[in-house]
């Protein structure tokens, strides 16, 4: 067996507290999906599902926005998570909230790059707003949000005029009950108004000498990339990581053509460049904008492409799947990954895609209805658990651990993961996915949430088959720490 080490091209969620309550918190992480915002804001996601803190989907309690503009859906939004804590994901709320809104595509992107820019700089906006607090404590919520939401306007979207998100935020803060703050919120952001050109500079020298302020990243994280990488490569991933993530489509060969497509999409509300990979066919893959919900669009509901994140393709392209292989794919939801793997194999042979979720698994097969696959079986771990144990245990050509992870390689993408990431979580992952990988003696307590399948995956690769172990993490704890310690464990070499 040959053991295959992408860089990192993965998903999933985040733990935090020590080792054991991590390994709780991990687990009801997992248990859940929720329905995502916009498919660009994914990964490999399809459009749109993320892992979530809550056991179960639930719509999120938000007020009706009917009628309602840009700024007060952001605002709400917002709030929500502020005082909601990191529970509640912001790609849900404002799937949910765009979808009964009757925003235009204009008001929807201003409305997203409002919702998103205050997350990813909410460190540096805080820094801002902190500085003229003399010492004072923290805004209520309500009050702090709408700072942001006005310094953001006021240093990151130049195009919109002063004097107007001054009086804007003033409206907001009338409009939400909070009038008597209103005179506090247009006297403090006139003064940064006036002193835009000083406050500029100090920006640009937070962003080369105190990092973690100017770029708006956890300290901790920063000090560990900048010792890692050095400081101007620290400086370029940080400003990596604040640019709006793009659209990417992956063509369904399955189903159609790299030409066929992009004549269809001549035809539909969309336009799109070429992209060139070492690891895929150029016709494969575009970069896409569109002005409409990527769903309605004929060409994605044909099945004709798939949304994905070129960097989800290196992971297949390594575990190298081939027309009749039997192939196992774990934490397999939402199925970009496998449905690639489908395509790969030329939809002939046998695809298992596993994950511990039934929620979770409809989703895969979903995804690969839509796509044509014929080749694809969704199993539950307990399913699998039974085929990998015992006498009779199935074996595969290829397997595929995704294995859960910090996500710290995609923060660009993860919208306020950032904010979730820790230094212990990244413990407990290495635990856990160590434990993807090694069997643990029956005598010791296993360090995984999935039973015992994952822990006897490496057991049940044919001999000559390759077993791919991928993260999005740029963790060396979970990504070389997790691998030497298992060569280290294990008979392969």
């Amino acid at each position: 067996m040959r053991l295959a080490l992408p860089p990192c091209v993965c998903r999933k969620p985040l733990i935090s507290g020590n080792v054991m309550e991590g390994r709780r918190r991990l687990r009801n992480k997992l248990l859940s999906s929720l329905k995502t915002a916009m498919a660009e804001d994914t990964d490999d996601f399809i459009y749109g599902e993320l892992v979530s803190a809550e056991k179960k989907y639930v719509k999120p309690s938000v007020p009706s926005h009917k009628g309602s503009t840009p700024r007060e859906i952001a605002l709400d939004i917002l709030l929500k998570r502020e005082v909601g804590g990191s529970n509640t994901f912001i790609e849900n709320i404002l799937h949910e909230v765009l979808l009964e809104s009757s925003l235009s595509t204009s008001d929807r992107g201003f409305c997203k790059e409002l919702i998103y820019g205050c997350i990813r700089w909410r460190g540096l906006l805080d820094h801002l707003i902190s500085r003229r607090q003399d010492g004072k404590k923290r805004q209520r919520a309500m009050v702090q949000v709408i700072l942001r939401v006005g310094l953001y306007q006021l240093f990151f979207m130049d195009r919109i005029p002063s004097h107007a998100l001054v009086s804007e935020c003033v409206n907001l803060a009338k409009s939400r009950g909070i009038g008597g703050a209103s005179g506090f919120i247009n006297a403090f952001l006139r003064q940064y108004v006036r002193e835009q050109a000083e406050t500029r500079e100090l920006i640009a020298e937070l962003q080369e000498n105190t990092l973690h302020v100017g770029w708006s990243h956890p300290e901790w994280i920063v000090k560990e990339w900048v010792k890692r990488y050095g400081k101007e490569e620290a400086k370029k991933l940080l400003s990596w990581n604040n640019s709006p993530a793009t659209m990417f489509a992956r063509v369904n060969r399955i189903k159609s053509t790299g030409q066929t497509v992009r004549k269809l999409w001549e035809h539909e509300p969309i336009t799109f460049r070429d992209v060139n990979v070492d690891w895929c066919n150029s016709e494969d893959l575009a970069e896409i904008k569109v002005t409409a919900p990527v769903q309605t669009l004929e060409s994605f509901k044909r099945g004709f492409f798939y949304v994905q994140d070129p960097s989800t393709l290196l992971s297949v392209k390594v575990l190298d799947p081939q027309p009749g292989d039997s192939i196992l794919d774990l934490c397999s939801a939402p199925g970009g990954k496998a449905c690639y793997i489908a395509q790969l194999m030329e939809d002939k042979g046998k695809l298992i895609a596993s994950d511990i979720d039934e929620d979770r698994l409809k989703v895969v097969r979903q995804n690969s209805e839509r796509l044509g696959i014929t080749c694809l079986e969704t199993k539950p771990v307990s399913e699998v658990d039974r085929m990998l144990a015992g006498d009779e245990q199935m074996m595969f050509d290829r397997i595929l651990i995704d294995a859960p992870c910090s996500n710290s390689g995609v923060i660009r993408r993860r919208i306020d993961v950032r904010w979730r990431i820790s230094k212990t979580e990244i413990a407990a992952l290495h635990e856990t996915q160590f434990g993807l990988l090694m069997k643990v003696p029956e005598t010791q307590e296993a360090p995984i949430f999935f039973g015992k399948i994952f822990s006897q995956a490496a057991t049940a690769v044919k001999k000559g088959g390759i077993l791919v172990y991928s993260t999005c993490s740029i963790e060396p704890e979970e990504n070389e720490h997790v691998i030497r310690r298992f060569l280290k464990r294990s008979e392969i070499r």
